[in-house]
């Protein structure tokens, strides 16, 4: 960018006009950057844009363009006027009188929308039944008086350019051989068959680029890759991309012959080579070594194009790491082919010195070059009647599943909680793993006063774990313990330990989970969920699982069970907070 601005502002450059053949100054339409890919080339307009320059390049979307689709939708509604979704979209944009709020109500009901855009249509469709597809784009374009329309646009003449671009795929249509189109799928000469052949069309390589405006622009930098270039020429051409590997494109598909000594059977002997692609690259790697060879020589000639096409000045690229051995790059390319080496401001080729301008490019973007706005994600279009006003709500979604512990902390109904101490702060000696220590903690107490057998093997497999002697010893006295508290304080009826759940939640969510103590009294049930944490303060630490047992008791309510409290048991002090419902 910076080089282009040197050269246009450089009242000293002059170039032969190809027509008078005579000197002038220079004029942006002199320059011409030439790049591998379109992907690259875009990158170069934003930049050169940012800057103020005009630039000429043949962008991709040209059937996604605004005035292509409102054309495509329009011809689809005289095609087929049934088309509700085509209806809706005309009715709704610039070209009816619609909202999409009164679209969709006149559908649903009256199975059909009344617009004075859908009215012109109709009256296309009920014309000559003999036209041709050329002449029913025509009659189309013509009734919505869309070229009228488009010049009244911000890019008019970009948009008139699509739309004589529709005009000419009419055109092609009707005079392609028709068994080839059969053969592609798309029979009849009709509208329905044309809008589904252009629908397949332009899902082919560079088939979907927008044409270029029929207006000379003295100012605007031509921006081409190198196999279009090929034929043409500029005073001055940049050639760039010069550190793209050169390597096969996988899957690549081809077609094969023994030798060409008899012309005659060629086809006969003909064989369709395919090479695939994997995701791994040493499975992808003996295709792509069998096509380097041709990839590499279409490189050398699509490089020798690019290098040719300067009638006055070549000035080439020359990102010094692209030499760096890790793959074959143009540039390898054009030092080894030719026997050239940069030397500072002299370029060795072979033995001979010639002296070059030789200029520093910038390492990166300048921090005051504004690209946001060209980045392609601006939004809405500056033209045309929107049918939804924008808004930035943000999407709520509702999750499948969730666990209970998982559930997000909400507002909920605060009653006061008290401390219950049923023994002692229950000491531990050594370091324990939270998670592990916690799951073992818990199969303890879920095995509660079960026969002597059950508690020795439990015993057994906590020291395997690690346990020492003397805290399994504790545990189960703290198991026992806590069981008795319980019948004390509660007398239940009956106790459940682990008890699954499964319920859906106020958001539409399925919730499900199990419940570390169900205890069942002749008023209703008490829930209690363990916890192995270590902590100073049982009130404070309680807070932090409300929502937890309020998802619980949620669960065991919609079942039809009378929740008389919650509590969370902090087995380590000892101590028991219990909330009443």
């Amino acid at each position: 960018g910076e080089r282009v601005r040197d050269i246009l502002s450089d009242e000293s450059v002059q170039v032969i006009d190809r027509r008078t053949k005579e000197l002038r100054g220079i004029q942006g339409r002199d320059i011409a950057i030439l790049c591998q890919t379109h992907k690259t080339l875009e990158q170069y307009a934003q930049v050169l844009r940012a800057q103020g320059r005009k630039v000429r390049l043949e962008e991709a979307g040209w059937f996604e363009s605004r005035p292509v689709q409102l054309a495509f939708y329009a011809l689809s509604y005289v095609s087929n006027p049934g088309d509700r979704h085509a209806a809706l979209y005309m009715a709704t944009t610039e070209l009816g009188s619609a909202s999409l709020e009164q679209g969709i109500g006149q559908l649903i009901e009256h199975g059909s929308i009344s617009d004075s855009v859908l009215d012109s249509l109709d009256a296309v469709r009920e014309g000559d039944v003999t036209r041709n597809v050329y002449a029913m784009v025509a009659d189309t374009l013509d009734a919505l008086s869309f070229y009228d329309v488009v010049s009244l646009w911000p890019d008019a003449t970009q948009a008139r350019a699509s739309l004589l671009r529709l005009q000419s795929e009419a055109e092609e249509f009707m005079t392609s051989n028709r068994e080839a189109r059969s053969s592609g799928g798309f029979y009849g000469d009709g509208l329905p068959s044309f809008l589904a052949w252009l629908s397949v069309k332009v899902t082919g390589k560079d088939k979907n680029r927008k044409p270029t405006p029929r207006v000379q622009d003295e100012d605007a930098i031509e921006l081409v890759t190198w196999h279009a270039s090929k034929g043409r020429e500029w005073p001055i051409v940049i050639v760039g991309e010069m550190d793209r590997k050169v390597e096969p494109r996988l899957p690549n598909l081809g077609l094969g012959f023994d030798d060409f000594s008899d012309l005659g059977t060629l086809l006969d002997r003909a064989s369709i080579e395919y090479s695939p692609s994997f995701a791994a690259p040493e499975a992808t790697e003996s295709f792509s070594t069998a096509l380097q060879a041709e990839a590499e020589l279409e490189a050398r000639r699509l490089l020798y194009v690019a290098l040719t096409r300067a009638r006055e000045k070549l000035i080439i690229e020359w990102p010094t790491y692209a030499l760096s051995g890790k793959g074959i790059t143009p540039l390898d390319i054009l030092t080894s082919a030719c026997e050239i080496e940069l030397c500072g401001r002299q370029l060795k080729v072979g033995e001979e010195m010639i002296e070059v301008e030789h200029f520093l490019g910038a390492q990166e973007l300048p921090g005051d070059l504004e690209l946001s706005e060209l980045a392609g994600s601006s939004g809405l279009s500056s033209i045309g009647r929107r049918a939804i006003t924008p808004s930035s709500e943000e999407l709520q979604t509702t999750p499948d599943g969730v666990s209970p512990s998982t559930i997000e902390k909400g507002a909920s109904e605060q009653t006061e909680a008290e401390v219950l101490s049923y023994a002692p702060a229950l000491e531990i000696d050594g370091e324990y793993a939270g998670a592990e220590f916690g799951t073992l903690v818990h199969r303890f107490f879920e095995v509660g006063n079960t026969p002597e057998p059950i508690k020795q093997r439990l015993a057994e497999a906590a020291r395997i774990e690690g346990l020492t002697s003397e805290l399994v010893d504790n545990l189960l006295a703290r198991v026992e313990c806590f069981d008795t508290w319980l019948v004390d304080q509660f007398s239940p009826s009956s106790i459940h330990r682990e008890l699954p759940i499964i319920a859906l939640t106020d958001e539409g969510s399925v919730m499900n989970g199990l419940i570390d103590m169900v205890l069942e009294t002749d008023d209703g049930c008490w829930i209690i969920d363990h916890k192995s944490d270590q902590i100073d303060d049982s009130m404070a630490a309680f807070g932090n699982y409300q929502t937890q047992l309020a998802a619980y008791k949620d669960a065991l309510e919609k079942s039809g069970e009378k929740v008389l409290g919650t509590a969370i048991h902090w087995i380590r002090k000892g101590d028991i907070v219990l909330q009443e419902c």
